[in-house]
């Protein structure tokens, strides 16, 4: 009767321990899943930050260029 009893102990024991161990399980995949979003999200981002930048260098170089024309006009 005693060794029935542990071995119903030890049942239930490894039991909540498998359902622990799949609770773990799922939230490393879930958190692996939001990394994974995350690390495409940032590059997107910097593409974005890429074609931005190219925008503003553009930019610069027509400012650039307005002001040695303007600077030539007055001269």
């Amino acid at each position: 009767m005693l060794k029935y009893g542990n071995s119903t102990q030890r049942c239930k024991i490894e039991g909540k321990q498998d359902e622990q161990a799949t609770y773990y399980q799922e939230q490393i995949t879930t958190q692996q899943e939001q990394i994974t979003t995350q690390q495409e999200q940032i590059a997107v981002q910097r593409e974005q930050l890429t074609t931005l930048r190219d925008h503003i260098n553009k930019l610069n170089d027509q400012l650039a260029s307005y002001q040695i024309d303007d600077l030539l006009d007055e001269a």
